[in-house]
Order: C-alpha cells, then sequence, then structure tokens
C-alpha cells in the first residue's frame, strides 16, 4: 500500500510538471524562433584579440549576408536564450533611484540588424545599421521594460544614458524601443536590457559572439553551408552550439523536461515506474 501511495504521488507532482511545461512552451518569447539559425564562434581560442577580433566579427558576417538562402545575419554578445549575461550600472539623467535600489541593467552588445534577424519587434526609432560602427556617434536601444522603468513609459527617444562602471563605456543615444524578450528562461519576469553596436564597446571586452542567421527555408538544411562560408574567412574558427533558434527555446527547458518525465520509484526494486 505505502508503494502504491508513493507511487500516486509521483505521478501527481509529474502531472503537475507536464501541465507546467505545456505553459511555458505557449509563452511568447519575445522573438520569432522559426527559420532562424544560432551559433557560437570564439576566435579568440586562436589569437584573435581587439581590434582585429572586430574586424574578423564584421567579416564573418558580410560572408553569411551573402550566402544564398540567408535573409539576414547578426551576432550578439549573450544569444537569445542563453543562460548568463552582463549586468552593469546605468546612468539616466533625471531618474531619481529609490532607497538602495541599484541602478542597472542587462547590456547586450549586438550587431547590425540584430532585432530584424531575431524577430523582436520594434516599437519606437530604429535597428541597429551599418552607420553604426566604432566611429559613429555612440546610440543604444532599451527593452519596454527599460524605458517603462526609468522614463515612467514617456518615449526615451534622442535621451542620452551613460553605460558601466568599472568599465565605463561612455555616453549612448537612445534610438529604439523594442518589446521585450525572454533573456535567459521563458518562465523569467521582464528585465531591463540595453543594446547598443558591439563595434561601439572597446575591443578589449570583446569575446566569443553568438551568430544569428535567419534563414529562407528549414535552417538545418543550410547549417552545412554556413559552417563552410565562416571556414572561408577563417580557416581554423572555432563553431560550436549550432542548431535551429527552435531548438535552443526547447533546450532551455531541459529543466522542466526532466522534472516532467515520470521519476522511478527508489522505494524498491520490484516498483514499475520508469522516467
Amino acid at each position: 500500500m505505502s508503494q502504491i501511495a508513493l507511487s500516486l504521488v509521483l505521478l501527481a507532482v509529474a502531472a503537475l510538471f507536464t501541465r507546467s511545461l505545456e505553459i511555458l512552451l505557449r509563452v511568447d518569447p519575445g522573438f520569432r524562433p522559426e527559420r532562424v539559425l544560432v551559433l557560437s564562434v570564439d576566435p579568440t581560442l586562436i589569437g584573435y584579440e581587439g581590434a582585429r577580433l572586430n574586424k574578423l566579427y564584421s567579416s564573418l558576417l558580410e560572408r553569411l549576408e551573402a550566402t544564398p538562402g540567408v535573409l539576414s545575419a547578426s551576432a550578439s554578445h549573450w544569444g537569445l536564450l542563453q543562460r548568463g549575461g552582463w549586468q552593469n550600472h546605468v546612468e539616466v539623467p533625471g531618474y531619481i533611484p529609490r532607497p538602495g535600489e541599484e541602478v542597472e541593467a542587462n547590456f547586450n552588445p549586438v550587431g547590425a540588424h540584430f532585432f530584424g534577424t531575431a524577430g523582436i519587434p520594434i516599437l519606437l526609432g530604429r535597428d541597429f545599421g551599418s552607420r553604426d560602427g566604432e566611429s559613429a556617434p555612440k546610440v543604444a536601444i532599451v527593452n519596454e521594460a527599460f524605458a517603462r522603468g526609468f522614463f515612467s513609459g514617456a518615449n526615451p527617444l534622442g535621451r542620452t544614458i551613460g553605460l558601466g562602471v568599472n568599465h565605463y563605456l561612455g555616453q549612448f543615444e537612445i534610438v529604439g524601443v523594442v518589446k521585450d524578450s525572454k533573456q535567459n528562461r521563458l518562465n523569467e519576469r521582464s528585465v531591463r536590457v540595453v543594446y547598443f553596436p558591439f563595434l561601439q564597446m572597446p575591443p578589449t571586452l570583446m569575446g566569443p559572439m553568438s551568430l544569428e542567421v535567419r534563414t529562407a527555408a528549414d535552417p538545418a538544411a543550410i547549417t552545412r553551408t554556413v559552417r563552410k562560408e565562416l571556414l572561408v574567412v577563417e580557416k581554423n574558427l572555432p563553431i560550436y552550439g549550432v542548431k535551429p533558434l527552435t531548438q535552443q527555446v526547447r533546450d532551455s527547458l531541459v529543466d522542466q523536461r526532466m522534472a516532467a518525465g515520470s521519476p522511478r520509484c527508489s522505494a524498491c526494486s520490484r516498483c514499475s515506474l520508469r522516467p
């Protein structure tokens, strides 16, 4: 009887986790994962650094943009729905912090056309483009949570914010507001995010990047071609984590999927429950 009771409890718990997983799968991530291939590259492993690293990333994106079957390509420091992040101080003129409040936001350096490639809706202003290079005026795009939190929902276009403390990045003009998107998990609350061109970040802070490639058809069908084109630019380029963005979304739910699986009863070896 005790084994039966324990089995029923385990099944009930698994059913609850399954229900939670189903709800998460219907959550809007804030971007369009269909027909997007994602991959990570780390040229620092083969000696690239500083301005030379920035030049390589620009060449890789230019090559991808010219690849048949690719609609657009971009890059980001933290990718889409990947664990991790870069949180730092933000200076917002006119904003009065609450007692004990840390005036911070998540930073994500990205490439030109990032929001169009990722399918993150632009609510105000514009996407980053080729004109937003290292010698151009510094610009930033913020998400809804940032605009709501620091500007009380008022139009922030044209406002200037300061980014960083230990590594002060400078003053950036806000040129766009985008829809909130999930950063690490589908079940997280919206967080304040500020995006800026990776070319406008100090080259000494550059490192591995995630590449996002929006394709005309199934991204899995173009994976080999994308790899080949990247290796034309740098034959020793370390490439890893290659997968459709839809798979990356599913992979972000691995903990929930494991919890939703029926756990094996450990009470005795005769229990019939299996994962």
